[in-house]
């Protein structure tokens, strides 16, 4: 069985990857992972060759930042259930969506939002439960402990 797992390197990427090695676990499941970037670097807008050589510098140094924390993620999964990372760009609903076809199953995390701030800024796993072509699993945000 293979199930791959949306993770957002930049917000709670570790606790949404130990829920989804938990998940593997259960499941048998080799865990792949997967990053979607909605801004990819374009250098088609910029107006001269010196702003185009910044901006390339800085989406690099980016680029490699990603590519380092999906590697450190992908430590975090145990050998034996431990896949590949994936990276796409694009609009993320349709980007996992597609990415996910092939695999047994999909694993998302929801930020949790709801109120203004849901209806501002959408849901990408809402968007992907609906388009998605795979079963989805969608992994809550744990409560914050309190003392």
């Amino acid at each position: 069985m293979r199930v791959i797992a949306a993770v957002d390197v930049y917000q709670q990427a570790d606790q949404t990857v130990d829920m989804a090695v938990a998940w593997a676990m259960r499941l048998g499941a080799r865990l792949d992972l997967l990053y979607v970037d909605e801004f990819p670097f374009s250098q088609d807008h910029l107006p001269d060759a010196t702003t185009r050589s910044d901006a390339d510098a800085v989406w690099q140094t980016t680029a490699r930042r990603i590519d380092g924390e999906l590697a450190r993620l992908l430590e975090r999964i145990p050998a034996e259930f431990r896949g590949e990372a994936h990276k796409g760009a694009g609009k993320a609903s349709v980007v996992i969506g597609t990415m996910s076809a092939g695999y047994d199953a999909l694993l998302i995390r929801t930020h949790g939002r709801s109120g203004l701030a849901h209806l501002l800024l959408g849901s990408v796993a809402g968007a992907v439960v609906r388009e998605a072509k795979v079963p989805v699993l969608v992994l809550h945000p744990r409560p914050a402990q309190t003392a």
